[in-house]
């Protein structure tokens, strides 16, 4: 967007330069470019009805974009040319009684001023946005205000946390809990936020292992949620005939319940945990499964007091279910 800008300040500036010239010498000429020098001579004439010895004073519009930056250098009648003195122009905060009616959001690279990706701007001010981002992107926002000016951008690099810890502890059918087993997390060959971490052998045998539990450890040295694992819940290798979700147990609970589930077919599970506003606090199942019957424990050691909810999507299948953690 181009922008008007009448430059009334320039009296001081060229009364500056007047004063440093050889006796006798006289300003004969003037010129300006913006952003790049084409050399002496060759940029665009300043008018003026009056050049001389003494100040100049030069009424000139500009036509220039935010952030340009604008140079301006005079000629004496020696035939040499001052130095360009630089002005860069921001654009002005918005006047008094200005309101905001638009915003917009790029992510790395600048299409324009009202070329990137609009959105709204709520009543009370907030901004929701759903990205679609990798590590390290830069997200900048920006907002118009009533009389059709842009503002700066804003930026803000994402950056999720890095992970750079991971343990596992067992929860035997005697109802002893192991100590924490450290565990390797595998080097990441994409931005993807998803990671991968591998335990050594233990001696444990498996049909008397009660539950898993997992734990990572961020790059800001903070332990993150205990992750409990997905344990299918043998019945005599009977295979369910349909999708059922069954209500926790127990409900309401401190720390931790369960919540059984059936699929009756291969396919992809998502079982989730929601907080009162809708937001997605837990992800207990996101993977493909085989047919039988499991259950996913949660441990809520770490959320406080209230009502959750706990939703499954499996082939068509959507069903939710509400829980009370009492603390």
């Amino acid at each position: 967007m181009k922008t008007k800008y009448v430059f009334m300040f320039l009296l001081i500036s060229i009364s500056q330069f007047a004063q440093n010239q050889p006796r006798n010498q006289n300003v004969v000429a003037g010129e300006y470019f913006i952003n790049r020098d084409p050399s002496e001579g060759r940029g665009t004439s300043l008018s003026s009805s009056a050049y001389g010895f003494g100040s100049i004073t030069i009424n000139q519009t500009f036509s220039l974009s935010n952030n340009d930056a604008l140079y301006i250098r005079f000629k004496s009648s020696n035939g040499k040319w001052s130095a360009p003195s630089s002005f860069k122009y921001k654009q002005p905060l918005p006047a008094s009684g200005s309101q905001i009616q638009a915003g917009e959001y790029y992510i790395n690279n600048d299409p324009g001023y009202g070329k990137a990706t609009g959105f709204n701007i709520g009543y009370d001010g907030k901004i929701n946005l759903s990205l679609k981002l990798n590590k390290n992107d830069k997200i900048f926002v920006r907002a118009k205000d009533s009389y059709g000016r842009w503002g700066d951008a804003v930026c803000v690099n994402y950056r999720y946390k890095v992970l750079i810890g991971a343990r596992l502890q067992m929860k035997l059918k005697t109802g002893t809990t192991t100590q924490w087993y450290p565990m390797t997390i595998l080097a990441q060959s994409s931005p993807s936020p998803f990671y991968t971490a591998l335990s050594a052998s233990l001696n444990y045998q498996p049909n008397n292992i009660d539950s898993y539990y997992i734990q990572f450890q961020s790059d800001d040295d903070i332990w993150g949620n205990i992750l409990t694992d997905i344990k299918e819940i043998k019945d005599n290798n009977k295979i369910p005939t349909e999708f059922l979700l069954s209500q926790n147990y127990p409900n309401p609970f401190n720390p931790s319940t369960k919540i059984k589930f059936d699929i009756p077919k291969q396919t992809n599970v998502k079982l989730v945990v929601y907080d009162i506003l809708g937001r997605v606090i837990e992800r207990l199942v996101d993977k493909e499964m085989l047919p039988g019957s499991y259950a996913a424990e949660w441990n809520a050691q770490n959320f406080s007091s209230g009502v959750y909810f706990y939703r499954i999507e499996a082939d068509g299948f959507v069903k939710s279910s509400k829980m009370v953690l009492i603390k």
